[in-house]
């Protein structure tokens, strides 16, 4: 999935998979990381003959992801179609009062309505941050009432959880940093350094707040935010990982050094956040990536 969604970015990899296949990986185990999927649906949709609303089908896959991650349970598009169909009709028959007549079709209004809410919120939280938030502050917010977000979101804690998901893909540098470690034409200290200054750009601070309070909140809370801490304490070593393999190191080995350099940008965004000394966290990320890449060397050498 990481290398089709990597081909998805360089645009370079036609025919290689379909809508039902992506379906089918979300019924497996081991499911990438949504930010990584989303790419992926959304060429599909502008390559379907008719081109596909890319809106709708990343919804309609992102509530798949959700279902396959937070169950675990085989989950198929035609059963998320059939309930999204489903509450177009409640909606039509009279829950907001919109008929459904003339105009778009009330599931589009539906889909509209709920991204816009959504931004909303994503706005108040990147500002305001989460963990204090009730949900009648992100009603607030979203100039809206506790009713429809309950309606859109079925609770404060998916709200959140979505809310995530979108304020990610407000920064792409970020959203992809963890691409620039499976670069192997470049040396791995290189690659370290490029995927640090993706990480720590001034942009991306807001995000980085609101990403390391809601970790916080999870721990105590690990239902809070289902999969949250599966992303920041798996995904990354994952990645980095399956590029150390492949650049020559043994499994075990490979492991332990993706988890130290993964333990390395994270401490180093958190000393980011709270000195707000990026001079002197990127200096210190310098010289632990040249010490990192040299005993990579060694272990390569060792194989």
């Amino acid at each position: 999935m990481r290398r089709i969604a990597g081909a998805v970015m360089d645009g370079d990899f036609l025919d290689t998979i379909s809508h039902e296949k992506v379906a089918a990986m979300l019924r497996g185990s081991g499911l990438s990381r949504w930010s990584k999927l989303e790419p992926v649906v959304r060429v599909l949709a502008a390559w379907n003959n008719p081109p596909l609303d890319p809106d709708r089908q990343a919804a309609v896959f992102q509530a798949l992801w959700r279902a396959a991650a937070a169950k675990g349970r085989k989950v198929t598009v035609d059963e998320q179609e059939h309930g999204s169909h489903q509450a177009a009709r409640t909606q039509g028959q009279g829950g907001d009062g919109s008929g459904g007549a003339g105009g778009d079709a009330p599931s589009d209004k539906n889909d509209r309505r709920k991204a816009e809410l959504l931004n909303s919120v994503v706005n108040y939280m990147l500002e305001q941050g989460s963990a204090a938030a009730t949900l009648r502050d992100l009603s607030r917010a979203a100039e809206s009432n506790n009713r429809m977000l309950l309606y859109y979101f079925g609770s404060k804690e998916n709200l959140v959880r979505e809310a995530l998901d979108v304020a990610l893909l407000r920064y792409p540098l970020l959203k992809d940093a963890d691409r620039h470690i499976g670069r192997l034409d470049l040396p791995l200290k290189a690659r370290l350094d490029e995927t640090w200054r993706a990480l720590c750009r001034e942009e991306n601070l807001p995000y980085l707040r609101l990403l390391f309070e809601s970790v916080g909140l999870a721990v105590h809370q690990p239902d809070r935010i289902p999969g949250l801490l599966r992303h920041f304490g798996h995904d990354w070593v994952d990645t980095a990982t399956e590029a150390l393999v492949k650049d020559g190191l043994p499994d075990g080995p490979a492991r332990l050094l993706a988890k130290e350099i993964v333990a390395l940008w994270r401490g180093l965004q958190l000393d980011l956040l709270t000195t707000g000394d990026m001079e002197e966290a990127t200096a210190v990320h310098g010289i632990a990536a040249e010490a990192i890449a040299n005993r990579a060397e060694t272990l390569r050498k060792r194989t």
